[in-house]
């Protein structure tokens, strides 16, 4: 089996979206940041400009392990940047920049971090990896956990909760669904930061609540984990304290629900990797070793969700809340439908006015099926869809209407005139009738979709070649054009490029 194969069998087999656990490599590989080690090392040199300031450090650790002595290191750097940033005139502007950080007590290494990994966010890239995983964080990831501070996955998993540090995962009420969980602090709060002794001496004594959560995520969710070495200590302390409270029946049922993610340049193998622990008891998970990260991607975006984490969260979050306030007799309430849900006031409860059940799937007009094929915007069932709604539409539409969307999570045969559809319509020239097909053998092959754009001209898209369609470039250009009002309306030109957009975009995950 392929690597995409095995991933959607072990997230489909759970019946849960993933939570990915995600450490430094994953920030290493978009954005080019160091890893623990190097970012000591980094601010060590930059300290006094000694090259080999780390390594006199390292000479000084006394713990046998490896990692035990990077906070060792950090506790030593963090004594010595302080003095040299309040004694410094190198540092005279940073001590201007941070004043009131600095005297509340804040560590100048941490504000220092901090700044570096802010900066290191300028270099956002725009590739592939990155626009897929912007289209998981809709609708195909429960949560997420990390250990990095940076702000990455804030930037891609733009509508989950946040929720920095043990103490506000303690003090406050989580739903495990659309929420990131950054546990060993953030850059947005450098005080957070557990990067010294100190601070894994109080992490781990104050970590049996966190332990707790982050089990019960486990034991109920597939855990995809990122950005780690196999044997890292963050995850094996985990997992160790997973193994302890567990007998080996319950951590054999977790086989199949951890998935660990290593990075190799050259080698691309699917194995299973297990780990004993002094309890005696075994944890073992699969792990797929390889450089091309837009298959794992691929395969989390094939398991399908219809609502949005955010929605979902909302939901439960509101559900819970209007218990803990029953007594009080002043819950706040919103009635609201589907179509709404993305518009909310955040500090008010809601419920869910299921209407389109009520006046049925027949009485669904063309023009939201357009839109909801760009904007995704109606969470309609697509079964219904299929079944109901476009055969009723599809009669006096004579161009057809786009419906790849909903095929691509219908699992059944198609028939009438949604099959007939399908069909007819295999590549982006039989969206064409015989004038433009004309007109696309004069049309100027070095055209590209940003040419088109830039002359104002939509209707012309569909006379490109489909390889000079970039899909993204067509759903940001038609997401604004839908901005107007009843710009649908009679307009021929652009339900045919919602209707090639729409095949573009989902004919090859039809099941």
């Amino acid at each position: 089996m392929t690597i995409q194969e095995i991933l959607l069998e072990k997230i489909s087999s759970s019946q849960q979206h993933p939570f990915l656990f995600v450490g430094s490599g994953f920030t290493k590989r978009y954005l080019s940041t160091e890893n623990w080690e190097a970012l000591l090392r980094k601010f060590a040199t930059e300290m006094d400009g000694n090259d080999f300031q780390y390594d006199l450090y390292y000479a000084k650790t006394i713990s046998p392990d490896y990692n035990d002595k990077l906070p060792e290191i950090a506790s030593m750097l963090e004594k010595d940047f302080a003095a040299t940033v309040f004694s410094k005139d190198s540092y005279k502007e940073f001590r201007i920049i941070h004043k009131t950080e600095l005297q509340s007590g804040i560590s100048p290494l941490k504000i220092a971090i901090a700044d570096h990994l802010k900066d290191a966010l300028a270099n956002f890239p725009d590739c592939k990896e990155i626009q897929l995983l912007n289209q998981m964080a809709v609708r195909n990831i429960s949560g997420i956990i990390t250990t990095n501070y940076d702000q990455l996955l804030e930037s891609i998993f733009k509508d989950y909760s946040v929720f920095i540090g043990q103490e506000e995962l303690i003090f406050s009420d989580i739903f495990q669904i659309g929420e990131l969980y950054k546990i060993h602090g953030c850059v947005s709060k450098p005080e957070s930061i557990v990067i010294t002794q100190k601070d894994y001496e109080k992490f781990q004594k104050t970590s049996a609540y966190l332990i707790a959560k982050i089990l019960t995520i486990f034991l109920e969710y597939p855990i995809i984990f990122m950005g780690y070495s196999i044997q890292d200590q963050n995850i094996l302390g985990i997992l160790e304290s997973i193994a302890n409270c567990l007998t080996q029946e319950k951590l054999d049922i977790l086989k199949d629900r951890f998935i660990f993610i290593e990075y190799s340049e050259t080698r691309e193998e699917i194995s299973t990797f297990s780990k004993s622990f002094a309890s005696g008891n075994i944890i073992s998970m699969t792990r797929i070793t390889t450089n091309n990260f837009s298959a794992i991607y691929e395969a989390i975006l094939e398991n399908k969700a219809k609502y949005n984490p955010k929605i979902l969260r909302k939901l439960r979050r509101d559900i819970y809340q209007l218990a803990k306030e029953e007594s009080s007799g002043k819950p706040s309430i919103i009635a609201t439908g589907f179509e709404n849900l993305d518009h909310l006031d955040e500090s008010k409860h809601f419920i869910v006015g299921l209407g389109i059940a009520n006046m049925g799937y027949k009485r669904i007009k063309a023009e939201r099926i357009y839109e909801d094929i760009v904007l995704d915007n109606n969470y309609f069932d697509p079964e219904k869809i299929i079944e109901e709604t476009l055969p009723d539409l599809l009669p006096g539409n004579a161009s057809g209407l786009p419906m790849f969307k909903y095929l691509q999570s219908y699992n059944k045969e198609t028939f009438g005139p949604v099959k007939k559809y399908v069909l007819n319509h295999t590549t982006i020239d039989s969206f064409l009738n015989k004038a433009l097909l004309h007109r696309k053998k004069l049309f100027s092959k070095k055209y590209t979709i940003a040419d088109v754009i830039e002359k104002k001209s939509y209707g012309e898209v569909c006379l490109l070649d489909e390889q000079k369609i970039d899909l993204k470039i067509l759903e940001d250009y038609l997401k604004e054009l839908l901005k107007e009002k009843d710009i649908l309306k009679n307009n021929s030109e652009l339900k045919r490029l919602i209707r090639i957009y729409d095949w573009l975009k989902y004919k090859k995950s039809l099941p």
